[in-house]
């Protein structure tokens, strides 16, 4: 193996930019992989699904281009079933390199989910933490009730 210094720069192949998933697809060891990309999906329904959503369904396998989504009762999985379409379009649109073909909804028992995640999740919607160009936006509006009424949704 060639020894490399601690001055010497890393050799770059190309000079188009990569992308980071990219990149770590290609780092990341062929049997490992499939863990790496279901760890995409996972985290990506906890961000961009409702509380109520994560806590009752949420992904427990992706295995040959077939997402298993676990739900806590039959309710629950009728109710991700009848979203399946919805749910397609969207990972498609996340993850087109995953090649996701298909959606498993099933009863299954889900563990808990830390605290944390639903703290961290919305976190940025507590009152208060509306951006600088909303709080501008309110301030043109005359009518007071109407502006106390748009800050307090």
């Amino acid at each position: 193996m060639k020894e490399r210094h601690v001055d010497q720069k890393p050799t770059i192949t190309s000079d188009q930019p990569e992308l980071l998933a990219n990149l770590l697809n290609s780092l990341i060891a062929k049997e490992r992989k499939s863990d790496f990309r279901f760890f995409q999906v996972f985290s990506w329904w906890l961000r961009h699904f409702p509380e109520q959503i994560v806590k009752n369904a949420r992904p427990i396998r992706l295995r040959r281009n077939t997402l298993e989504v676990g739900a806590r009762s039959a309710g629950w999985a009728h109710e991700i079933s009848m979203m399946s379409t919805e749910l397609m379009r969207l990972l498609h649109s996340a993850f087109p390199q995953l090649e996701i073909r298909g959606l498993r909804v099933r009863v299954a028992n889900l563990p808990e989910l830390p605290n944390w995640v639903f703290k961290e999740k919305f976190k940025s919607q507590l009152p208060g933490s509306l951006p600088e160009e909303i709080y501008a936006s309110l301030a043109m509006i005359s009518d007071e009730r109407l502006r106390a009424a748009f800050k307090s949704a």
